[in-house]
C-alpha cells in the first residue's frame, strides 16, 4: 500500500508540473475573472443582488405563509407545500452572506425541520404505493395505509406549528461570523 502510495504521489506531482495542468489552471482562472466583472455591454439598469434576493425571497416566503391550514390539504399539496419551504430554505442558504443571523440561524433550520417532518409523511405514502403495487398481503397494506393516514395528521400538525413559528427571512447585508 505504501508503495502505491508513493506512485501515486509521483505520478501527481508531475501531473501537477505539466503544461497541460498549467493551462487549465489559467483557463479556469480566466474564466472566474470573467465572471467577477460585468460585460462591457452589461445594462446598468440591472438590478443589484440584495433587490433582487430580498424580493426573491419575499416571493417564496409570502408563496409559503399563504398556504391554506395543512390540516385540510390533502396529500399532494401538502408535498407542494414541503417543495416551497425547500425552494425558500434554498434560496436563503444560497443568499446567506445577505441574511440576518436569525434568518441563518433559526429560519433555515426551522424550513428544514418542516421539510423533514412532511419529507416522513410522504415516504410512508410512497411506501404504501409500493406495497400496493407488490400486491403485498392486505393486513400489510392495511397496516402501512392506517400508520400513514395517522403519520400524515401528525405531520401536518407539525409542520403547522412549525410554520407559525416562521418570522419573515430578513436580508439586511451583514456578513456572519
Amino acid at each position: 500500500a505504501r508503495v502505491q502510495a508513493a506512485a501515486a504521489r509521483v505520478e501527481l506531482r508531475q501531473a501537477l508540473h505539466s503544461a497541460r495542468y498549467a493551462r487549465l489552471t489559467l483557463g479556469w482562472l480566466e474564466w472566474l475573472s470573467a465572471l467577477a466583472l460585468p460585460p462591457a455591454d452589461a445594462d446598468d439598469d440591472a438590478p443589484p443582488l440584495r433587490r433582487h434576493a430580498t424580493k426573491r425571497v419575499r416571493r417564496l416566503f409570502g408563496h409559503l405563509y399563504a398556504s391554506p391550514s395543512l390540516t385540510s390539504l390533502d396529500t399532494a399539496a401538502r408535498h407542494q407545500v414541503r417543495i416551497d419551504a425547500k425552494r425558500l430554505r434554498y434560496a436563503l442558504e444560497f443568499f446567506a452572506s445577505l441574511a440576518s443571523r436569525r434568518t441563518r440561524n433559526e429560519t433555515v433550520k426551522t424550513l428544514a425541520r418542516v421539510q423533514s417532518v412532511l419529507g416522513e409523511a410522504n415516504d410512508t405514502i410512497v411506501a404504501l404505493h409500493h406495497l400496493e403495487q407488490l400486491a403485498a398481503p392486505a393486513y400489510q397494506i392495511g397496516f402501512v395505509r392506517g400508520y400513514g393516514a395517522a403519520l400524515e395528521q401528525r405531520a401536518a400538525r407539525d409542520a403547522e406549528t412549525l410554520l407559525a413559528s416562521l418570522r419573515p427571512p430578513k436580508l439586511d447585508g451583514k456578513p456572519p461570523r
